[in-house]
């Protein structure tokens, strides 16, 4: 296990006793329109997934994919990655705004364009290899276990959540920030200290350099 914080701790006497009125309506206003967006982006998602159905384009990607490759694993792969490319250039836009302008807007984001794109590249590689792995495993579990298909696949979620939570600090953050041992002594022996405590093995404790994207403030410990 691997511990990672995102931001240089502060002493109490270097905090801030007030909290700035005009911070505190924009991160208000901020707040209102990020849920104002996650319900777009619901509602885009839904309508998409709506129209697939009712317009007979799921039948047709189907078909295309039987056209390329008439092989039912490799008809359920470029199903799959038909889809997924579909929706991510028809969203490309609305992520753009919501994960780029708009937190430059507000003041929340040093990230260029070029660091902007290159993660989200990697969000999608990342995206593919497991999406394509779901998919695939949900296909071989509806052909084998017809009626208790929806219950191992719940099982098998469970598992690979409880997995990403360990693994996720070691082999994936790592791929968009970079790490460094965190130079404190003392709050790197009490972090580990309370890592026995909870029956965690710690590796290291270590600095992850999220302000080079982001000067919103965070207490992220993972």
């Amino acid at each position: 296990m691997t511990l990672s914080q995102p931001i240089e701790l502060e002493s109490p006497d270097s905090a801030p006793t007030e909290i700035d009125p005009q911070r505190q309506a924009l991160a208000v206003e901020y707040a209102w329109v990020r849920r104002r967006l996650f319900f777009l982006e619901l509602a885009f998602t839904l309508g998409l997934a709506l129209l697939l159905l009712a317009a007979g384009w799921s039948v047709g990607v189907r078909s295309w994919a039987e056209g390329v490759w008439n092989d039912p694993w490799a008809v359920v792969a470029l199903y799959g990655v038909a889809l997924g490319a579909g929706y991510t250039l028809l969203s490309l836009p609305l992520d753009y705004y919501s994960s780029y302008l708009l937190p430059h807007k507000y003041g929340l984001s040093t990230q260029n364009v070029g660091g902007w794109a290159l993660d989200n590249v990697k969000s999608l590689a990342l995206a593919a290899f497991f999406g394509l792995a779901g998919i695939e495993l949900l296909y071989w579990l509806l052909r084998t276990f017809p009626e208790w298909w929806w219950a191992i696949m719940a099982g098998l979620a469970w598992l690979f959540m409880v997995a990403l939570a360990q693994l996720a600090p070691v082999l994936l953050m790592p791929i968009f920030y970079k790490f460094r041992p965190l130079d404190d002594e003392e709050l790197t022996q009490r972090l580990t200290r309370l890592a026995e405590k909870a029956g965690a093995r710690v590796r290291g404790v270590y600095v992850m350099d999220m302000s080079s994207r982001t000067t919103a403030a965070n207490a992220m410990l993972t």
